[in-house]
């Protein structure tokens, strides 16, 4: 790391002096002077990094900048030239300049043998090649292509001659040349419509021989995906060129689409040879990369053939546009089933029933039934993709929909009917696969529970669509008495209820098996998930079952009208009891916290359908979601009632969390009835929570209700009786709210073990401090900085000083003591900001920024005093803005005053005393260098002096560090470290060092293979 920063400082050092001498000579030297000098300074910059890597070992880290530096300035050695002197062509110049500069970049590689100067003289030899295509003025193509056989070159060279050439080269020649066609390629695209798109194809086309080469040399991935990528995009290039020629881009990815899919057959049932990756991974790679051009190739078929999908329309757009629509269908069916049987067997009759039903709002009728009807294929096979006896039923309800959506297309009867009927064949299927498998069967959990969350989703997705078609085919008109409408209601209903059924019985079955495991079982069963004890839980499954469960019932009334949405509830109640009296006990609680969410969700609908206002909606909420989490108090009470205490827990916590949001509406400006009665809501909860074990999420929630219960009685008697204002009320109650958090938790039973960071100091505030209660005390403050975001914002300016030090003082009582530095410091700066913000002064980020450097500096100063360790994440911190202000001082450093300019130098300066205090020499080389730049910008601004002295100063610095320290440790970074007593070869014989000693490494730089 020291390394990379000193050479860091030797090259910016170098950078100025040459940009000081750039300066110096084109102010005093006439224009053939100027090139002169500056040529004879490059040189005299490369010769001494030659001469002090020969015969100065200790400078043999400055020697590889100086050398470089040298090299890097041969171009603008050669700019110069064009520009002052040069009358001859340009690309004659460029010529010479690269030969000379691949002359010089070869000499160093020959003395110093480092990757650096590997990738200078692949730089240079790459400009060699084009600037002989520029001096022979050939087309813009063959510069692509002289690049190309040049990186095939050193990519042989590599292969075929590795053993001949120093470790250091070959690295640095298969670096450079896994990068070489990677971004040929992207210059060429990148490059515009100055190559045609044929030129660019032909371009990918010698790209993809190059990947396929070497993936036959070395089985390599890196260029196995190459020469995939290379392959489409040259298929795309001459599908360009084609659309160009014809004036027609709408086929423009379905020739990329079909070749994606081409290569999905050739990978599923060609025997290739071993390839770098597996074919089972490579074939569900690629249909899933070939997905992104079908789809797009269906959509601008479709919109160039005006059909329209089946769910909103009829239109067919014609034969042509069917027949492409079902080509591509087929083929990505047939694709999916190669997939399928590799890796996916399990999911497909899931994966089935989500495609069918997406493809009512992406597919014409005709194209829909053929993928109805390829998915159907796919179950009957003589070679099915899964196993059980349930694939002739999904092969069944596949099938049969895309029969009735034919006979609704003959009829020209709507096209929803289909859909319907394929989301309940969907939810049969499923839940006949879980009734007709045993429970006791050793099933795939990962295939049941990915099958129950993609019906899940199908079942939110379903609905909406279901809802769309109907608006459209009856143009919005929408007669909900009709008997067609009523029989649509009972579907939809009757479809969500299986499908919760189903996903109830997969939970349930996922519970038995994994309390039937025994504890001591480690190693995971074929295909599921949950394997390390019986006490494990899906929660993947739980989630989803209650976030499509939760959508499904707000999604419903805007689904179903006319109070139809009621039949979904009874649907979802009724398929929830049929399975309540069977289940395992862990699967009996969940079921009664979805009866009780039906219940409460049926009944905060009948509330807001109502004519009740506003307020008495809220207030019915509140107590129907206190009255659950009461009930579930009484079932932790009474726990055979439950048979799960902890889901109970968790359920009447969710329940009290819900009462203290629904009672928010209440809290008006004047005290009223309704306010009242949600504050005794809350209160009551609150003390009857104390019947449960004390745990820090019930005191966490006891204290919220106990807040919302003050903020209902105290925010109208502040505002209205008193007559406060409002960013005053909020500051009392957010007082109260904090003082009397930590009053509870410092008097209370502690709900928690003291949590200590540091065991031999102890918190000297005793209760009253950090550790006792924590999730109590955190919550409370947690709940003021809610009350005090008002507050530290509004007016006058000493109501929000206060606010700020009120949540100040609550962060310093709640930290532990050794950190109790870090709020004072933070409030300050707040305070700070807070007033420059107030008067409206012009460089308030840059006070603000500066005080934050302050504070760091002088915290770190404070720990490293008190021997406590330091904070680096904030001294980067401090580093980090400290830096970006002074590149600020070099933007924008003319408009600050001489004040602001010494308050960034004396800020500087407490940041070096941090910096010298935590003993990084290279950390403290560049604070040093920093604080000369800004002393020196503020003196005279960078000139052509200033450039000097910080360039010398930077060399001498690191100049000084290199002759400092320990010789021994002077080895090149290029090379790697070996142990002492290491050699590169073979290991030493046994017996070869009879004295027990450690041999003496020897430095890299003076083995015989690096002697010039």
């Amino acid at each position: 790391m020291e390394n990379i920063f000193l050479n860091l400082g030797l090259y910016l050092g170098s950078l100025l002096i040459i940009s000081a001498s750039s300066l110096l000579v084109s102010s005093v030297a006439t224009a053939p002077m100027q090139g002169v000098l500056l040529c004879a300074l490059t040189l005299l910059v490369y010769v001494a990094g030659l001469v002090s890597y020969r015969w100065i070992p200790k400078l043999r880290l400055a020697s590889y900048s100086f050398t470089a530096t040298g090299l890097a300035l041969i171009p603008l050695c050669g700019l110069a030239v064009y520009h002052l002197m040069w009358p001859l062509s340009g690309a004659l110049l460029w010529l010479l300049v690269s030969l000379v500069g691949t002359a010089a970049v070869l000499g160093a590689l020959a003395l110093m043998k480092a990757r650096v100067m590997i990738y200078l003289a692949i730089a240079f030899i790459v400009s060699d090649v084009l600037a002989v295509s520029k001096t022979m003025q050939v087309g813009l193509i063959w510069y692509f292509v002289s690049l190309l056989l040049l990186a095939t070159a050193l990519a042989l060279t590599q292969r075929f001659a590795s053993a001949q050439l120093p470790v250091q080269l070959t690295r640095g020649i298969n670096d450079s040349a896994r990068v070489f066609v990677p971004v040929t390629m992207f210059a060429s695209m990148m490059i515009g419509t100055r190559l045609h798109f044929w030129e660019t194809a032909l371009i990918f086309v010698l790209g993809t021989l190059y990947a396929v080469t070497f993936v036959a040399l070395d089985r390599s991935f890196y260029f196995y995906v190459q020469a995939r990528v290379y392959s489409l995009l040259a298929t795309l290039y001459f599908t360009l060129w084609l659309c160009e020629y014809l004036n027609n881009y709408v086929y423009v990815l379905l020739p990329t689409a079909i070749l994606s899919l081409i290569s999905c057959f050739i990978l599923g049932l060609v025997n290739l040879p071993a390839l770098p990756w597996a074919p089972s991974k490579d074939l569900m790679a690629t249909w899933c990369l070939a997905q992104p051009p079908v789809i797009f190739s269906v959509a601008a078929v479709m919109v160039d053939a005006h059909a329209e999908p089946t769910l909103f329309g009829n239109s067919s757009g014609g034969v042509g546009a069917t027949l492409v629509l079902s080509l591509l269908v087929t083929l990505n069916a047939a694709a999916l089933g190669l997939v399928g049987r590799s890796r996916l067997k399990t999911y497909i009759p899931a994966l089935a029933f989500i495609v069918g039903i997406l493809g009512f709002i992406a597919l014409p009728t005709i194209p829909l039934v053929v993928l109805l009807l390829g998915l159907a294929a796919l179950h009957v096979m003589p070679k099915p993709l899964s196993h059980g006896a349930q694939l002739p039923g999904v092969a069944g309800g596949l099938a049969l929909p895309a029969l009735l959506l034919l006979l609704l297309q003959i009829t020209d009867s709507h096209s929803y009917w289909a859909l319907l009927f394929l989301g309940l064949s969907g939810a049969v299927c499923y839940l006949y696969s879980e009734l007709a498998t045993p429970k006791t069967a050793e099933t795939p959990s990962n295939a049941r529970i990915f099958s129950a969350i993609t019906l899940l989703a199908s079942g939110v997705i379903t609905p909406v669509l279901l809802s769309i078609g109907v608006d459209v085919a009856y143009r919005y008109r929408v007669i909900p008495g009709s008997l067609e409408y009523s029989a649509l209601s009972v579907g939809i209903a009757s479809y969500l209820g299986l499908i919760v059924a189903g996903a109830l019985l997969t939970l349930d079955r996922t519970y038995r098996a994994l309390d039937a495991r025994p504890i001591h079982q480690k190693a995971p069963v074929s295909g599921q998930i949950y394997t390390l004890s019986p006490l494990q839980t899906p929660y993947l499954l739980l989630t989803a079952l209650y976030v499509s469960v939760s959508l499904i019932l707000i999604t419903t009334p805007a689904v179903l009208m006319s109070h139809r949405d009621y039949l979904v509830y009874a649907a979802l109640l009724l398929s929830t009891l049929a399975i309540f009296w069977k289940t395992s006990p862990r699967t009996f609680s969940h079921l009664g916290i979805l009866i009780r969410l039906y219940l409460l969700w049926a009944a905060v609908q009948l509330t807001i359908t109502s004519s009740l206002f506003s307020l008495h909606t809220a207030l019915i909420i509140t107590f129907l979601t206190a009255l659950l989490s009461a009930c579930s108090l009484l079932l932790i009470r009474f726990h055979q009632l439950s048979r799960s205490a902890n889901t109970e827990l968790i359920t009447g916590l969710v329940f009290g969390w819900i009462a203290l949001l629904a009672a928010l509406p209440l809290i008006r400006t004047d005290i009223r009835v309704a306010a009242l009665l949600g504050a005794l809501l809350l209160t009551g909860l609150a003390l009857l929570w104390q019947i449960t074990s004390r745990r820090p999420a019930v005191s966490a929630l006891q204290v919220a209700l106990a807040a919302g219960a003050l903020t209902l009685l105290g925010y109208p008697l502040l505002t209205g009786s008193l007559r406060l204002s409002d960013a005053l009320s909020l500051l009392l109650l957010g007082m109260l709210s904090l003082a009397g958090s930590k009053t509870w938790a410092a008097l209370s039973v502690s709900t928690q073990p003291a949590h200590v960071s540091n065991p031999n100091q102890e918190d000297y505030l005793g209760r009253w401090g950090y550790a006792y209660n924590v999730t109590t005390a955190r919550t409370g403050l947690a709940l003021t900085h809610v009350y005090l975001l008002h507050p530290v914002w509004a007016e006058p300016l000493a109501l929000s000083c206060l606010a700020i030090l009120i949540l100040t003082a609550g962060w310093w009582v709640q930290v532990a003591p050794q950190m109790r530095l870090y709020p004072p410091l933070v409030g300050i700066n707040l305070l700070m900001f807070r007033i420059l913000v107030e008067n409206e002064m012009r460089e308030a980020f840059l006070y603000l920024s500066q005080a934050l450097v302050f504070s760091f500096s002088l915290l770190l100063v404070f720990s490293i005093i008190r021997r406590q360790k330091p904070s680096l994440i904030l001294y980067s911190i401090a580093l980090g803005i400290q830096a970006f202000g002074t590149l600020y001082l070099t933007v924008a450093g003319w408009s600050l005053t001489w004040s602001d300019r010494l308050i960034i130098v004396l800020v500087t300066l407490v940041l070096l005393v941090a910096t010298v205090l935590l003993k990084p020499k290279i950390l403290v080389i560049l604070v040093v260098a920093m604080l000369s730049y800004q002393i020196l910008y503020i003196v005279g601004g960078l000139n052509i002096f200033s450039l000097f002295i910080l360039g010398f100063a930077l060399i001498g610095l690191v100049i000084w560090r290199l002759l400092a320290r320990d010789e021994t440790i002077q080895t090149q970074p290029h090379l790697p470290r070996r142990p002492c007593g290491s050699q590169p070869t073979a290991p030493p014989a046994t017996g070869s060092n009879p004295s027990g000693t450690q041999q003496t490494s020897i430095p890299a730089w003076q083995k015989s293979d690096h002697t010039p």
